[in-house]
């Protein structure tokens, strides 16, 4: 836990040095990302978790014929009793028709260097929330952390899912500093791009390993 706390206290700070900016970006697609909110998850009073709630588009060329794809729900460092996980939460909706919020199969998170698509899950993959899944990873594990931290300092990540077993991987890419987006009329979409999210995000992470660190080290 110590080095797992020395290395997210190098992220944060590095983030934290970042100037916050808010523009808007006119990308004249539906396709990428929509929102990414920061939402801290307490229980009694005390912070369990830091999550960032995302909602992104893509074509799904692999199961739809090009048709898009939402994809909603939240990428998160929670503590579960003794442990701090990196969790995937996830649920799938086709955009044209009256389509439900859907499970995948399967899913994971992928950077330019790490995933965690072959990653030890510490706690088997759960359903939750109706449609959604849920996969978690242990940060203990070097290439989890790893991976967490290019996230952390480039403010991207692809989430990735398939729709049944052994099919193909749909790739959706998810950038943190889209806070908002407003749609003017057709698929025009302006996206408006902000640090905030992701410096409170990382604040947050760095409560919740020190307050951690600090309960095993009372045991």
């Amino acid at each position: 836990m110590r080095s797992l706390t020395l290395g997210a206290m190098l992220t944060c700070a590095a983030l934290n040095a970042a100037f916050s900016v808010a523009y808007a970006q006119d990308d004249n697609s539906i396709y990428g990302t929509h929102s990414v909110v920061f939402q801290p998850v307490q229980v009694g009073g005390e912070l369990q978790g830091c999550t960032l709630v995302y909602r992104a588009v893509q074509a799904d060329h692999a199961y739809l014929d090009g048709k898009p794809v939402a994809i909603v729900g939240n990428i998160g460092v929670n503590r579960f009793g003794e442990n701090v996980l990196l969790t995937l939460k996830i649920g799938v909706k086709e955009l044209t028709g009256d389509h439900p919020i859907v499970r995948p199969n399967f899913a994971y998170l992928q950077t330019k260097t790490k995933s965690t698509a072959k990653a030890k899950q510490l706690v088997k993959a759960q359903d939750v929330d109706d449609r959604f899944r849920l996969f978690a990873y242990s940060l203990d594990d070097p290439s989890v952390l790893g991976m967490f931290d290019e996230i952390m300092s480039t403010g991207k990540v692809t989430v990735a899912f398939n729709r049944k077993k052994d099919g193909m991987d749909v790739l959706v890419p998810v950038d943190i500093n889209v806070i908002d987006a407003e749609y003017p009329g057709g698929d025009r979409v302006v996206r408006k791009r902000s640090k905030s999210t992701a410096m409170d995000f990382s604040d947050c992470v760095l409560t919740l390993l020190t307050d951690a660190e600090s309960s095993l080290n009372k045991k």
